[in-house]
């Protein structure tokens, strides 16, 4: 019967670099999701807990008091802070 380290081979798969971190825009509005929540103006913003611990940011719409929530490149909600609820 053979041993661990008789039996250990190296992958064939290369390792993928790790992804490199993403800068958002001068007029966008960073924030770091902390379990599933962002703050921003006085207010506590649920997000997707899949965002947890990534960086997001809130870009200023055509409506006042409207933003897109974005990470990367794409928008995944949009928040009107003129909604009460």
């Amino acid at each position: 019967m053979a041993t661990p380290v008789e039996r250990y081979a190296p992958s064939p798969r290369t390792y993928r670099e790790p992804i490199a971190p993403f800068e958002y825009g001068p007029d966008d509005i960073p924030r770091k999701v902390q379990d599933g929540r962002i703050h921003f103006n006085a207010r506590q913003i649920r997000v997707p807990k899949a965002f947890s611990g990534k960086t997001i940011a809130l870009r200023h719409t055509h409506h006042d008091g409207v933003y897109d929530i974005i990470f990367r490149s794409k928008t995944i909600a949009t928040l009107d802070l003129n909604d009460p609820t």
